[in-house]
C-alpha cells in the first residue's frame, strides 16, 4: 500500500465518522432541490449517496468503474429502472479531475435506450466540501 492511499483511506475514515453531520446538511441543503436520482460511482459515492437516498425517499443509479468486474457485468445498478433516474444529482466527497463527474453522466445516457427519455444532471453534492456543496444548474463545473 502507497501513501496515497494510506492517505485515501484516512479521508474516507474521516468523512465517515462524521456522516451523521454529512447526511443532516445534505438533506438540508438539497431538499428544495427538484431531482428523483442521486448517482454516484465507487466507495466514496456509495458512502454517503445510498443513505442519502434512503433517507431522501430517491431513487439510487450507482456507476460501476470500468475496472470493477467482480459482482457484476452491468454498467449500472439501479433501485428503479433507467427511464425512471430523470433529473439526477451525482453525490461524492471531492472533485478532483472531473473524471467521476463525466463517466457517470456518459454512462447513464449511454445506458438509455432508444424512445426512453434520457437522465437528466441536475448538479452535484459534494459532502467533504466546506463551500459551496451544490455546483451550478448543470451540475458540472465549465470545461468538465
Amino acid at each position: 500500500m502507497n501513501s496515497d492511499d494510506c492517505d485515501c483511506a484516512i479521508h474516507l475514515a474521516n468523512a465517515f465518522s462524521d456522516r451523521t453531520k454529512h447526511l443532516d446538511k445534505a438533506i438540508r441543503i438539497l431538499e428544495n432541490v427538484k431531482f428523483d436520482t442521486i448517482a454516484c460511482m465507487g466507495v466514496s459515492g456509495i458512502m454517503f449517496g445510498s443513505p442519502l437516498a434512503l433517507m431522501m425517499n430517491k431513487n439510487i443509479a450507482v456507476v460501476r468503474k470500468t475496472s470493477d468486474k467482480r459482482h457484476s457485468t452491468h454498467k449500472v445498478e439501479l433501485s428503479c429502472t433507467l427511464s425512471e433516474v430523470g433529473r439526477f444529482i451525482v453525490v461524492d466527497d471531492l472533485i478532483d479531475s472531473g473524471k467521476t463527474l463525466k463517466k457517470i453522466k456518459k454512462t447513464l445516457i449511454e445506458e438509455t435506450l432508444p424512445g426512453e427519455t434520457a437522465p437528466v444532471p441536475v448538479g452535484v453534492y459534494l459532502y467533504d466540501e466546506e463551500e459551496e456543496n451544490l455546483r451550478g444548474e448543470d451540475g458540472y463545473t465549465r470545461g468538465h
